[in-house]
């Protein structure tokens, strides 16, 4: 037990500070002492490449967002919050079409605009429903970006994901806007004895990156 958690910690120092050399290590029957070395100079070098690193990948998914439908732009934007957080807070500034850009600040704007701009709208809003009755009530989500953001119009593509924030039942979670915009989940049942639930349908982001990310 001891020798694991021994090595846990030293895993994770080398994967937080890359380039530590582990010197020696002391221990009697209460404590344990590691010493470390760390070559400022490598260590600025591995820094200096890593935020290059980040700098190229960012900038290429930021590339490849422009011009696409809002839903595969938000999906690379949200990606390129992976090289921003290698970039270890670095601006990662950069020129795009002759204009400069601080990566770090503007890809985090443009996926607040993109978020601000979306609207959802449940259709109908209320239905009428017997506790434990078997059911398939079609439960509706129109998804629209609004005027003036020079996105307007239907939002495709993007996944939503239902639960009950009041009550209790059974309905499919997960579905995606088609090109008109609108999402399906089917209720099958509701068992809470409440006289009203709710059910709520929100943007599903988590979807937009793969299970291990």
């Amino acid at each position: 037990m001891n020798q694991e958690y021994r090595s846990e910690i030293r895993t994770q120092t080398a994967e937080e500070l890359a380039g530590v050399e582990i010197a020696g290590t002391y221990e009697d029957g209460e404590h344990c002492w590691v010493y470390a070395r760390l070559s400022v100079e490598e260590f600025q070098r591995q820094r200096q490449e890593k935020t290059a690193q980040a700098r190229q990948l960012a900038l290429a998914l930021f590339t490849q967002a422009q011009g696409q439908e809002p839903a595969a732009a938000l999906a690379l934007y949200l990606q390129a919050l992976g090289p921003l957080r290698q970039g270890a807070g670095d601006p990662l500034r950069v020129e795009y079409r002759g204009v400069p850009l601080a990566l770090a600040t503007e890809i985090p704007l443009r996926i607040q605009q993109l978020l601000s701009a979306l609207r959802l709208e449940a259709a109908p809003g209320e239905i009428r429903l017997k506790q434990r009755a078997a059911l398939d009530q079609v439960l509706e989500i129109r998804a629209r970006f609004k005027e003036g953001t020079g996105r307007e119009g239907p939002a495709a593509g993007l996944p939503l994901r239902w639960r009950f924030v009041r009550g209790e039942g059974e309905l499919v979670s997960t579905a995606l806007t088609d090109k008109e915009g609108t999402a399906r989940s089917r209720l099958r049942q509701v068992r809470a004895p409440y006289r009203h639930q709710l059910i709520e349908a929100r943007l599903d982001l988590p979807a937009f990156f793969a299970p291990d990310s």
